[in-house]
């Protein structure tokens, strides 16, 4: 990265950790059975993470829930795969300013949009999806476990060095179907 890129990141994680700090969305821990909406995220320049990410979105829209999935491609257009769709929408280098801030009627929308859990599918820590999790007006939103990332998530998940997003996915179900477990009668 070059000092000027390294710079322009600086600035632009200072104004991210800025804006998700200031919120005024009042937070619920949200967990799946209650949950309508669902708002994922996630880095969708790997063609394979895309066809995961997909594949989960699917799943999850095919147990009741409204999915709307938001990859970041890391390059100035998508790829031919990478059609938008009614639940999987993309963002690109051209939607970012300067200090890699997205914007833009997708992501306008997206931010403003009503779900009940955010699930952040990010596993490098990628400014423009931090960008996103911190301004969403999510109620609930997950990612993965980093110091740097407590302003932009209520849960988050530690990996334990394996950083495979599959085994991420299983253990995002597995907390969010804890949280607020309802006791079965009986």
């Amino acid at each position: 990265m070059s000092l000027f890129n390294g710079i322009k990141k600086s600035i632009g994680s200072s104004l991210c950790r800025s804006i998700a700090e200031s919120s005024k969305v009042v937070r619920l821990a949200v967990n799946f059975e209650d949950a309508k909406r669902v708002g994922i995220i996630y880095d969708a320049t790997d063609p394979e993470r895309f066809e995961i990410v997909k594949e989960y979105a699917k799943d999850i829209r095919e147990s009741g829930k409204e999915v709307k999935a938001l990859g970041f491609v890391n390059d100035k257009q998508t790829g031919r795969n990478q059609m938008p769709t009614i639940d999987l929408d993309f963002f690109t280098l051209r939607d970012l300013n300067w200090y890699f801030k997205p914007s833009g009627h997708t992501i306008k929308n997206f931010i403003n949009g009503d779900h009940d859990i955010l699930i952040c599918l990010d596993m490098e820590g990628c400014l423009p999806l931090q960008f996103i999790a911190g301004s969403s007006k999510a109620k609930y939103r997950v990612g993965k476990y980093d110091l740097k990332n407590q302003s932009y998530y209520d849960l988050m998940i530690d990996l334990q060095k394996n950083e495979n997003l599959s085994y991420f996915i299983e253990q995002v179900n597995h907390y969010i179907n804890l949280i607020n477990k309802k006791e079965d009668a009986g």
